[in-house]
């Protein structure tokens, strides 16, 4: 069962799907396709974590790939309506927590966030970080973080990524938690968490 799936604004659902030879395709449901996500030999060492598709349609999709030590945004680009070809890779500045057992993650051309969760008995630790893409000579090398503990009873969370605003939502004892999590402003302000 897939846990990592987009809602898009023209009503398409995008499904991340990965067969039996360990290969990832994109799903669309609106139109029954399935489009393979095609890898070049140059970063067979790192493996796919997560994806999203930030600019809101089907056409660019990054993806959140890993090594043994760090994080990396490969981005796709669709050349066809049936596949997606690998543009580039890069190292990015998210840290790779140690030992996560779930990830959220999200990106735009503003910036970068993941959520990387870790079981610790019956709570969920949980951290966010938020990387800003280096823009008209400007660039923002900090890593904005907010870190929480809490009762999730399972994975249902959603992480909602507008430019100057994160949501996530997940289900805690049958009650819906929202964090609205302003993100910084230019000139470097800290993340400020609003729990309700």
């Amino acid at each position: 069962m897939t846990t990592i799936w987009q809602t898009l604004s023209n009503d398409e659902t995008i499904i991340l799907l990965q067969n039996i030879n360990g290969k990832y395709n994109m799903f669309n449901t609106k139109n029954g396709i399935l489009m393979p996500i095609l890898d070049n030999e140059d970063y067979a060492n790192l493996t796919p974590v997560a994806s999203f598709f930030g600019m809101d349609n089907a056409e660019e999709l990054t993806q959140l790939a890993q090594d043994d030590y760090k994080f990396y945004i490969c981005e796709y680009l669709r050349d066809s309506k049936h596949r997606f070809l690998l543009q580039e890779c890069y190292q990015t500045a998210l840290i790779k927590l140690e030992k996560f057992s779930y990830i959220k993650f999200c990106a735009n051309p503003i910036y970068q966030a993941v959520i990387q969760f870790n079981n610790v008995y019956t709570n969920v630790k949980w951290q966010l970080q938020v990387s800003y893409t280096s823009t008209n000579e400007i660039i923002d090398n900090n890593i904005y973080i907010v870190d929480s503990i809490d009762l999730i009873t399972d994975k249902q969370i959603t992480m909602i990524c507008s430019p100057f605003l994160i949501d996530i939502y997940f289900i805690s004892n049958n009650i819906l938690v929202h964090y609205a999590i302003d993100l910084p402003k230019i000139d470097g302000e800290t993340l400020i968490g609003n729990y309700f």
